[in-house]
């Protein structure tokens, strides 16, 4: 074996900071200071992910990729095959000059450039899916070049191809925050009573989260409670989504819920805001595994899940959350309601929820997604 097949590049298109890219830079991040692989990581220049990655002591090179947003228009496919082109003689090089061993893309628009750098240089690759898959076609070549796949549940795992069949089910690492979030604080800065009901949603403002629903439902709880505060975290990080986020908020006024309707923007550090919340919604259909329910969790916050999706995976319903109707916000207000009526049950819930959380710990994910180099890197 050579000494430079330990040499890992973790290639990530997104220069936004979501939960699949925070996700990946902790696990790269863990691995690397094992010893055991080098990791090196390709991301966007000048982005949160390229400072992050910085900042955790990881070797990072800027990449440029191709935009696939509008590929489906014609005119714009040219310069999409020409930016892939561009990126795969990219890493191509990098490959070259750092004595890659093995390639991780985290997601499907780092795997297409990705895994046709690695197959070229003969090398192997690893395809990690972050969000549910819609694009078959696509999926299915990427797993014809992929030695190996990742996906974070059993949901994504069903949704992909019959190519990717094979793939290992690894769950996100999330660790509790350090320090631990103080109770209090969040309400104090807000100049909310403790007593007032919280019930948040985090999630960036995308048409997918289905913000609608928890809007929805909020309506519905706001007549059997009408101090409760419901509270919106995250931003339109892509700034793709100006129309929509417009949108959800004349919902919510026409939904008679702008007074009781909080929108805190992208919120960096949420821990004091989960802390101090009553209940965590995440009514996203095709979440891949919802981060934020761990992070509710380690909060101790109580949590209502769509059921069907990635986050039903984590949640044992009645033991450490309730699962909602996917796509009915009735359902999710009912789940709210009682969990509002009933203390002893939320209470319950939120405990035996902190418990679950140090299942998806940061070490964990880093041993399994190392088991799976190994795997490919010793054959």
């Amino acid at each position: 074996m050579a000494a430079h097949s330990r040499n890992v590049l973790v290639v990530i298109y997104s220069g936004f900071m979501g939960g699949a890219e925070r996700s990946m830079l902790d696990c790269a991040a863990s691995i690397q200071n094992r010893g055991e692989f080098s990791v090196h990581v390709a991301c966007p220049a000048g982005s949160a992910v390229y400072t992050d990655s910085c900042g955790l002591g990881l070797t990072t090179h800027a990449v440029g990729f191709p935009q696939f947003e509008g590929a489906g228009d014609l005119s714009r496919l040219p310069k999409a095959l020409m930016g892939t082109v561009r990126c795969v003689a990219a890493l191509r090089r990098l490959i070259g000059a750092m004595e890659i061993g093995l390639v991780h893309a985290n997601g499907i628009k780092a795997a297409v450039p990705a895994g046709v750098a690695s197959r070229s240089q003969g090398i192997p690759f690893v395809y990690h899916v972050r969000d549910f898959p819609r694009r078959r076609l696509v999926n299915a070549a990427v797993a014809w070049m992929a030695g190996a796949c990742i996906a974070p549940t059993r949901f994504v795992k069903a949704a992909l191809p019959a190519g990717q069949s094979g793939c290992v089910v690894v769950p996100n690492g999330v660790d509790p925050p350090d320090p631990v979030a103080a109770r209090g604080a969040f309400r104090t800065a807000r100049n909310i009573g403790e007593d007032v009901p919280l019930v948040t949603m985090v999630a960036q403002l995308a048409p997918w989260k289905r913000h609608d629903l928890f809007i929805d439902a909020a309506a519905r709880v706001r007549r059997q409670y009408p101090d409760a505060i419901f509270c919106i975290a995250g931003g339109d990080i892509t700034g793709m989504n100006e129309a929509y986020a417009a949108g959800l908020r004349r919902r919510g006024s026409e939904a008679g819920v702008s007074g009781s309707l909080v929108f805190l923007g992208h919120v960096e550090n949420v821990a004091p805001l989960l802390a101090d919340s009553d209940v965590l919604v995440l009514p996203s259909d095709n979440e891949p595994f919802g981060r934020v329910v761990v992070e509710a969790w380690h909060g101790g916050a109580a949590v209502v899940v769509a059921g069907g999706s990635g986050p039903a995976e984590l949640v044992e319903a009645g033991v450490t959350g309730l699962v909602a109707e996917r796509g009915r916000a009735e359902s999710f207000a009912e789940a709210i309601r009682l969990l509002l009526r009933d203390g002893p049950l939320r209470d319950g819930l939120a405990r035996a929820g902190r418990v679950e959380a140090l299942r998806y710990s940061v070490s964990a994910h880093a041993d399994a997604v190392a088991s799976v180099y190994r795997g490919l890197i010793e054959t």
